[in-house]
C-alpha cells in the first residue's frame, strides 16, 4: 500500500514516435512493395564478405571437433564487420558502427566490439575502466541493419537451429561467398583474414586491405549472384521470402524509369526519386509518356493508395501540432473550457476564416473547384495531373510539408490549417473517384487509422456543411481521440516507447512536455526504401546514380534485364 507519493520525471513529449499511429500502414506498403531490403542496406560487398566469413567459420568448425561454435562465430563475424567499417567509414556514408573509436595511429587493436567500442562507451571507460558495458554498438548483423536481408529477406544465410546468434550458408550464400573468394584469393591479406586465430591489426594494415574491403567496388561475379537473388530471372534463382512482390515492385520501378528517360536527351541528368514515386502511382511520366503496366496493375494501385495515405498522414500529423499549439495558448490564457470539442471547433473556425471567400460557404464549393480543375475527360486527379500540376499528390505534399512545422503565431500556422483541409478534401474526392478501381483498397487495410472509405464517408456527411464543421470532426475524432486510442493500445502491449503528446487533465486538454513544446512533423523514414531499392539496383549494374544518388538513369544492362522478365510465380 502506498503511503507517500512517488515522484518520477515528466515524460518528454518529443519522444512521441508516430503519435497518431499512421506510420504503420505506410511502412507496410513499402515493405510489401520492396520486401527483402530496408532503409539501410546498400552494398553488395557487405553481403558477400559476411557470407564468406560464415563459410570460413563453418570450415574451421569442421576441422576442430568440439569447438565452441558460438565463440568461433563471434570472433569471425566481429572481425569482418569491424574491418568493413574501419576501412570504409571515411569515404562511405552510413557504415554500421562508424562512430566507434577506431584508432588513427598504428597502435594494434583487437578486432572485437568490446575492444573497439563506440565513442560514447570509450568516454565512459576512460573515466571508469571497470565500468560494466552492455552496449556493443551498431553492427551489420543487427535487425535494423543487414541481418534480416541476409537471412529471410534475400536468403543468403540461415540462422543456426542449434546455436543462437550463429549462421549457416544457404546455396545462394555459398555462391556469393565463392565469388568474393575469387576476388580476394590473390591478396596478401587473404590467409590472415581466413585465420580465425588472428584478430589484431592497425590502421596502416587496414588501409592496405582495399582489395578485400572496399564496398564501392564489388566484382562482376558478386553483382551477378546478388542480382539473381534480388531480382531473379528464373525459379531456380528464387531465394528468400515474398520474392514475387519484390520482382513486381522492381519491374514497375524500372519501367517507370525507362518511360521517364524516353523523352530526355542522352547524357542529361537522371530521374529524381520523387518523380519516380509519382510516375509509378500515376502510370504516366511527367511528360505524359505511359508506363508499361502490363501485369502490374495491382502494384500501381498500391502506389496510388500509398501516396494518398502519405498525404493523409501528413495532414493529420500537422493538425496534431495545431492542437498542441491551441492547448498551449488556452493554458496561458486560462480559458474556462479546454475540452476536445472546443479545441476542434475553434481550430475549424480558424481554418475557415483563412480560406478564400469562395470556399467558405460549404465543403462542396472546394470539391467543385477540384472537379473543375480535373476537367471532363480525366476520371481521377492522378490522370488529370499530367496537364494540371496543381492536382499532383507530390505537389500537395510539398505545399503542406512547407508549412507543417510552423512557428507559433505566424502566418504559416494558419496556412498549415488551410493546406491540411485542402489535402484531406483532395484525398476524399480522389478516393471517391477511385472507388471502382479494384486495386485501390479503401477499407480493411491493417493498421489503417483513417481508411479511404471512411474519409469518403466523412466528406459525404459534411459536403453541404461549412468547412469548419468538416474540419472539427476530423480534429476531434481522427487527431485528438485517435491519439488517445493509439496511446491506450500501446500501453496495453507495454510499448516502452509509448508517449502522450497531450492528455486530459482536471482542467481539460493539457500538454505533456518537459523539453519541447510542439511535436515535429515529417514524412517518416519508410519512404526512403524506394531510394534504397534504386541504390541496390545501381550495385547490380541495372541503373546508375547521378547527382549524389538523388537521381538515377537506366543502364543498357537494366534495359536488357527488363526484357528477360521475372519467374512465373
Amino acid at each position: 500500500m502506498l503511503t507517500n507519493p512517488t515522484y518520477v520525471p515528466a515524460v518528454p513529449d518529443m519522444d512521441a514516435a508516430d503519435p497518431l499511429g499512421t506510420g504503420a500502414l505506410i511502412g507496410m506498403f513499402y515493405r510489401s512493395i520492396f520486401p527483402g531490403i530496408n532503409n539501410v542496406v546498400a552494398h553488395v560487398r557487405v553481403y558477400s564478405a559476411i557470407c564468406w566469413m560464415v563459410g570460413r567459420i563453418e570450415e574451421t568448425a569442421a576441422e576442430i571437433p568440439g569447438v565452441d561454435m558460438l565463440a568461433l562465430s563471434k570472433t569471425g563475424l566481429e572481425k569482418i564487420q569491424l574491418l568493413l567499417t574501419w576501412y570504409n567509414r571515411q569515404n562511405v556514408v552510413g557504415m554500421a558502427g562508424a562512430n566507434r573509436d577506431f584508432p588513427t595511429d598504428n597502435s594494434r587493436r583487437t578486432l572485437s566490439f568490446t575492444e573497439i567500442a563506440t565513442a560514447k562507451v570509450a568516454r565512459i571507460l576512460a573515466g571508469d575502466p571497470g565500468a560494466t558495458i552492455t552496449d556493443l554498438g551498431v553492427q551489420f548483423l543487427y535487425e535494423l541493419q543487414y541481418e534480416p536481408s541476409l537471412t529471410g529477406g534475400l536468403g543468403f544465410l540461415d540462422r543456426h537451429p542449434e546455436v543462437r546468434d550463429t549462421y549457416r550458408l544457404t546455396a545462394a550464400g555459398r555462391k556469393l561467398a565463392d565469388e568474393y573468394d575469387k576476388v580476394i584469393r590473390g591478396s596478401k591479406w587473404y590467409d590472415w583474414l581466413a585465420d580465425l586465430n588472428k584478430f589484431t591489426t592497425c590502421f596502416e594494415e587496414v588501409q592496405e586491405m582495399d582489395d578485400l574491403l572496399d564496398v564501392r567496388t564489388p566484382s562482376p561475379g558478386e553483382r551477378r549472384v546478388f542480382a539473381s537473388a534480388y531480382y531473379p530471372v528464373t525459379k531456380d534463382d528464387v531465394t528468400g521470402s515474398r520474392v514475387q512482390y519484390r520482382c513486381n515492385g522492381v519491374t514497375l520501378l524500372l519501367r517507370a524509369l525507362e518511360a521517364e528517360q524516353a523523352m530526355r536527351a542522352p547524357g542529361t541528368l537522371g530521374v529524381d526519386v520523387e518523380a519516380l514515386r509519382t510516375t509509378m502511382a500515376r502510370g504516366t511520366t511527367l511528360q505524359g509518356v505511359p508506363v508499361n503496366l502490363q501485369g502490374l496493375e495491382e502494384f500501381q494501385g498500391w502506389w496510388m493508395n500509398l501516396l494518398l495515405h502519405e498525404l493523409i498522414r501528413l495532414s493529420l500529423d500537422t493538425l496534431s501540432r495545431n492542437v498542441a499549439v491551441w492547448i498551449y495558448d488556452a493554458t496561458l490564457l486560462e480559458l474556462p473550457r479546454r475540452d476536445i470539442a472546443m479545441c476542434a471547433e475553434q481550430l475549424g473556425e480558424r481554418m475557415e476564416s483563412a480560406l478564400p471567400d469562395k470556399f467558405r460557404s460549404d465543403v462542396r464549393s472546394y470539391v467543385a473547384h477540384l472537379d473543375m480543375r480535373r476537367g471532363a475527360t480525366a476520371e481521377t486527379f492522378y490522370a488529370a495531373s499530367v496537364a494540371v500540376p496543381e492536382l499532383r499528390v507530390d505537389m500537395q505534399l510539398r505545399r503542406l510539408l512547407k508549412v507543417s512545422n510552423f512557428d507559433k503565431e505566424t502566418e504559416e500556422e494558419r496556412e498549415a490549417l488551410v493546406e491540411a483541409y485542402r489535402s484531406l478534401v483532395f484525398c476524399a474526392v480522389e478516393a471517391r473517384q477511385l472507388v471502382s478501381n479494384p486495386h485501390v483498397e479503401q477499407i480493411d487495410l491493417r493498421n489503417d487509422r483513417l481508411p479511404l472509405a471512411v474519409l469518403r464517408g466523412v466528406l459525404s456527411d459534411f459536403e453541404d456543411d461549412r468547412p469548419a464543421a468538416f474540419f472539427a470532426h476530423i480534429i476531434q475524432f481522427y487527431v485528438v481521440l485517435l491519439h488517445f486510442n493509439v496511446v491506450r493500445e500501446r500501453t496495453a502491449r507495454r510499448d516502452a516507447n509509448n508517449r502522450f503528446i497531450f492528455t486530459i487533465g482536471e482542467d481539460g486538454l493539457e500538454q505533456v512536455t518537459t523539453k519541447g513544446v510542439f511535436p515535429g512533423v515529417g514524412l517518416g523514414a519508410a519512404r526512403n526504401r524506394l531510394r534504397q531499392a534504386l541504390v541496390i539496383l545501381a550495385q547490380c549494374g541495372f541503373v546508375e546514380s547521378r547527382d549524389g544518388a538523388s537521381s538515377f538513369v537506366l543502364t543498357d544492362a537494366g534495359r536488357e534485364r527488363l526484357t528477360r522478365g521475372v519467374p512465373d510465380f
